[in-house]
């Protein structure tokens, strides 16, 4: 009877043993499926270089209308950018701007790690980021161009102009306006005007990465300098329009307006 007892003992233990080695397993499983997943959400938060703004899912884009990794660089631009002598005129390493490029791409860079790059590299990568879109913020840059040479009614044509500017388009280019005056507002300090910061930002918003529009436009690089240059310096020229933040549906809903202007 004893020996019928141990053998249950032993038994009853080695079956514990097995279901213990099995949960672990399972755990074990259950883990590397959820860093795989996280593997695979990191490398898809990457890809935000070459996409139309209407490719983002809402819950990319942060309170203001704007893809929160891009917000991210605009607020260290406005913060440390506003308190940086020759921000935007003075470039970063080309090595490093990749260096910084490959590892958004590869989902390795969380949004604070930001905060420990320089500055001149978070520069860098807006602009990038800006020449990589594959249509040019202002969309339609021949509208804004001949706006800029009309004189006195610059204002009423550039305003319709912007009304056919797809949302995210005009709440991203809001935010970048919002950057470039905090910079050129404290040239004391950074050595920066709002013309020369027109130099450096109009051929990313104006021209498209389609060579035939670029050539197009080109010859009216100076108009667009100029016009953008107005943008910085009068802060109230144009009426941007601005995401609602308290619902989510109207969010959606100027999200998938936004989609259909770019589609047309």
């Amino acid at each position: 009877c004893n020996q019928v007892q141990r053998v249950d003992e032993f038994f009853m233990t080695g079956l514990e043993i097995g279901i213990a080695i099995g949960s672990v397993a399972l755990i074990a499983a259950a883990a590397s499926g959820f860093f795989a997943k996280r593997r695979l959400r990191q490398i898809e938060d990457g890809k935000i270089f070459g996409k139309p703004l209407s490719d983002f899912k809402v819950k990319k884009l942060d309170s203001s209308g704007v893809l929160k990794t891009v917000e991210t660089w605009i607020k260290l631009l406005e913060t440390q950018g506003a308190n940086t002598p020759d921000i935007f005129t003075r470039s970063a390493s080309n090595d490093l701007v990749l260096a910084l490029y490959d590892k958004i791409t590869s989902g390795k860079m969380h949004k604070k790690n930001y905060t420990n790059e320089n500055i001149f590299v978070i520069a860098g990568i807006l602009l990038v980021f800006l020449r990589e879109l594959p249509e040019c913020l202002f969309i339609n840059p021949i509208n804004f161009i001949e706006a800029e040479k009309s004189g006195e009614e610059w204002k009423v044509k550039a305003q319709l102009a912007l009304e056919q500017v797809p949302t995210l388009n005009v709440l991203l280019l809001q935010r970048i306006l919002e950057m470039l005056r905090s910079i050129s507002q404290n040239h004391s300090i950074t050595n920066v005007t709002a013309e020369q910061l027109a130099e450096i930002f109009a051929p990313c918003l104006f021209f498209s990465t389609d060579p035939n529009e670029a050539l197009l436009i080109s010859k009216d690089s100076q108009d667009a300098n100029s016009f953008f240059t107005k943008l910085i310096q009068q802060k109230d020229c144009l009426n941007f329009t601005r995401l609602p933040t308290k619902s989510s549906k109207k969010k959606k809903k100027l999200f998938s307006s936004s989609r259909k202007k770019v589609d047309k």
